[in-house]
């Protein structure tokens, strides 16, 4: 009974213990703010492919968040800049391609909000610049089908009216202009199906520069440290040293007992 109580006592002294321990490490640590932001990526026509793509705007700022993120934690190198977060993290969502959450740690609410919303204006207008060069490149492409397809017209009306006047006069130059006119008619054709494929894309591109869908808020609570993750970290701590302490205890008196047994035993004889 005695070593059941001291086994209790012992227990419930480790575990206040665990949980003051958990409170001060709650009180010590560095709170920090976390905000979020939804990216999205933008889509332009891409002149090698002939497709719209989402020109890298995805890998390239995955990329930058992680080279900013190694060079926060690398307190040796000299910075051009001062940055004032702590941690900085993307996540791709996995419903579409074109989403790219980031996440961002500061000391305070609005750093955490203005830093963020600094990285991600600096990585739309490079996004932006890519966008309006290769707008311009489709117009101009589009601008050129458009010249070979009515240049494509006027030669087959041309051809027509030739056809016309030397069929009585010259039948044979006229079935050769017959023939030269079946080429520039499938040059017409493949003409109109690249100028409307081009104008297909210029629709799909229109107004598809890299935006953010979810701006960075402003965090009213600190993301870091969690107080009941602490006091039950602390807890768990308190409540195993405590039962080490106590099968100590118990290891230890065992050999204390056997006196008074043994000494009962020869009074008995």
């Amino acid at each position: 009974m005695v070593i059941v109580t001291r086994t209790t006592k012992t227990l419930g002294l480790s575990m206040l213990i665990g949980l003051l321990i958990g409170f001060v490490f709650y009180l010590i640590l560095p709170k920090q703010y976390e905000t979020r932001a939804l990216l999205e990526a933008g889509v332009a026509w891409n002149q090698v492919s002939n497709q719209a793509d989402g020109f890298d705007t995805i890998p390239m700022a995955i990329a930058r968040v992680n080279t900013l993120k190694d060079q926060v934690f690398e307190a040796k190198k000299g910075f051009v800049r001062p940055y004032r977060f702590r941690y900085l993290r993307t996540h791709a969502d996995p419903a579409n391609s074109r989403h790219l959450y980031v996440f961002l740690r500061a000391d305070e609410p609005t750093d955490a909000q203005s830093e963020l919303s600094r990285l991600l204006t600096e990585i739309i207008e490079d996004d932006r610049k890519i966008f309006l060069v290769r707008q311009g490149q489709l117009e101009q492409a589009i601008e050129r089908k458009q010249n070979e397809y009515n240049r494509s017209i006027a030669q087959v009306r041309q051809l027509e009216s030739d056809i016309a006047k030397l069929t009585a006069s010259d039948p044979s130059q006229a079935m050769v202009k017959w023939f030269e006119k079946q080429t520039v008619e499938k040059h017409r054709e493949r003409f109109a199906d690249e100028l409307h494929h081009l104008t297909a894309m210029s629709a799909a591109t229109a107004g598809k520069e890299t935006r953010l869908l979810l701006a960075p808020t402003l965090p009213l609570q600190p993301y870091s440290p969690n107080l009941h993750y602490l006091l039950s970290i602390g807890l768990a701590f308190g409540m195993m040293v405590g039962l080490v302490v106590s099968l100590s205890l118990i290891h230890i008196s065992e050999p204390t007992r056997r006196t008074p047994i043994s000494y009962a035993v020869f009074c008995l004889k």
